[in-house]
């Protein structure tokens, strides 16, 4: 690829617009998070929970952030819930100014979704950071070419109007995308380059035919970069290859033998690590440049991977206040709280938003961890609900993460998802069982499972404890044909979109008796 030392030292010199934002962030986190605080407080003053929390009084304190936090108590959804469905009927001034229009859906299909309201601040300051990251890699690289070409989110779907007084329902990420679409369109009447499929197809209900169209539309432009969530990113391409082939009569073994000058991949909604191999497999050389997100529907981009030599993320300084709560404490009535100017490296935290979605206080789902503190930058650990605890084991996402990515190394195995429950029977004593969708299937399956319950051991000490006791049997691993473990969340009735994700510890088996419903799925089994 194109290196340009003209791009890197112009990139490199920017010092207002978003980059300035980054720079900020790394120099004096604690004084622009304070300051964040503020302008946060000062526009909800007058709503009616400003009101209620006595914002302009926290305005005046000499310590606010100590302040917010002895006066605002941390909310989860359920406690907002009442809240946001009246901003959802179009009642205005409840937790931000104004009504809102946008309004984002997860945790299911439209109707069994959890319901977010997104505001056009929150929108735009999330494009600021996406641009500060472009603009960042390019000083750090100089790859100009990355920006050069066609630039395609692999985004989500929308609903429409679905009666929130005329706002538009949808993934947090086609949100995104046609507020951006519309902004520019309010600039030009040209279409704009980087996104080369209409709006219409945002809308799109069903999600195999949105990954078609958008394969077809694509297959014949200049692509450089692309956003996607790694899952369903390979899901893409392998569409990508097989239409591109039928369409030509071709024979295309990767994507760069369509996509010749794709430079760059943003990567966000699950981590990226257990990825990155098969995604360059997939892509072909010469290797390609990857960069990692860390966003979420209530806070838009949190954080972003601000150098290729350091994997850990950069808290993004625009749209949120952040806090954070040690993730032993999540389930106490009134946790002790931190903010940038007071968490540790090391620790395990939860993080907890306020931001100009009308969310204060508000306790997001991860679990995260600081490698340091100046700048702060930080690494997702997992989800707060992934934990397996029934037979006291505690493992947790990380420690079963873990334990996966060094049983496939020592086993020459690939892993494109994977779901951890309980066994069902009940004669036989209870194991873990492992529904595995692999890239490459270990040689020997056996050995495969051998490995996983060691290294699940040395990663997780309670596994260990219990494992030896007798209190659970060997995992039994089972490997999924591909495309497997989406089918069984369609099973469930989950709507396949860009934010369905496969649970990857569930206590309860309802996805793994949907997988055993789907018998073909099912290739091969191992315990030992």
């Amino acid at each position: 690829m194109a290196r340009s030392f003209l791009a890197q030292l112009i990139a490199e010199a920017v010092q207002i617009g978003p980059l300035a934002d980054v720079r900020r962030m790394e120099r004096r986190p604690d004084a622009l998070q304070q300051k964040r605080l503020l302008t946060l407080l000062r526009q909800g003053a007058d709503t009616e929970w400003g009101r209620a929390y006595g914002y302009r009084d926290l305005l005046l304190a000499a310590d606010p952030v100590t302040a917010f936090q002895k006066r605002v108590p941390i909310r989860r959804y359920a406690d907002l819930q009442p809240f946001i469905e009246r901003t959802c009927r179009g009642e205005p001034d409840v937790i931000w100014p104004g009504r809102f229009r946008y309004f984002g859906v997860s945790g299911g299909t439209y109707s069994t979704g959890k319901l977010v309201p997104a505001n056009e601040e929150m929108l735009s300051q999330t494009i600021r950071a996406g641009i500060a990251m472009t603009i960042r890699y390019l000083a750090m690289t100089g790859n100009l070419d990355a920006v050069t070409g066609a630039i395609i989110p692999l985004t989500g779907r929308l609903f429409g109007s679905q009666g929130q007084q005329g706002g538009i329902v949808g993934n947090f990420s086609g949100l995104l995308t046609l507020y951006h679409l519309q902004q520019l369109a309010a600039k030009s009447k040209a279409p704009p380059a980087w996104f080369p499929d209409t709006t219409e197809s945002l809308f799109l209900e069903d999600w195999e035919q949105k990954l078609n169209r958008l394969a077809d539309v694509t297959m014949e432009t200049d692509v450089r970069y692309i956003a996607l969530i790694p899952t369903w990113g390979l899901v893409f391409f392998r569409k990508l290859i097989e239409r591109y082939n039928a369409r030509f009569k071709a024979s295309a073994r990767c994507v760069r033998d369509i996509w010749p000058k794709l430079q760059l991949v943003v990567s966000g909604g699950v981590a990226l690590a257990p990825y990155r191999e098969l995604l360059a497999e997939i892509i072909g050389p010469p290797p390609i440049d990857l960069l990692e997100t860390y966003g979420a529907m209530e806070a838009g981009l949190i954080a972003f991977q601000s150098s290729l030599d350091d994997r850990a993320m950069l808290l993004n300084s625009r749209g949120s206040f952040f806090e954070f709560i040690r993730d032993e404490d999540r389930d106490l009535a009134d946790p002790e709280r931190f903010w940038i100017g007071s968490v540790e490296p090391g620790q395990r935290y939860v993080p907890v938003i306020s931001n100009s979605n009308g969310l204060w206080a508000y306790v997001l789902g991860d679990i995260v961890r600081f490698t340091q503190i100046r700048p702060p930058k930080l690494e997702v650990l997992g989800r707060t609900s992934e934990i397996l605890t029934l037979y006291r084991e505690g493992v947790n996402g990380e420690a079963a993460r873990k334990a996966l990515a060094v049983a496939s190394r020592k086993c020459g195995a690939t892993v494109v998802d994977f779901h951890v429950t309980y066994s069902s029977s009940p004669v036989a004593m209870v194991c873990h069982e492992w529904y595995v969708e692999f890239g490459t299937e270990p040689a020997d399956m056996r050995r495969f499972a051998e490995s996983l319950d060691e290294e699940l051991g040395n990663a997780c000490p309670s596994y260990l404890r219990v494992r030896r006791n007798r209190g659970l049997a060997p995992p039994r691993v089972l490997a999924i044909a591909s495309g497997g473990l989406h089918r069984g969340l369609q099973r469930m009735g989950r709507q396949l979109d860009a934010q369905a994700k496969v649970p990857h510890l569930m206590e309860g088996r309802e996805l793994a008796e949907a997988l055993d419903s789907v018998v073909p799925s099912v290739t091969s089994a191992a315990a030992y």
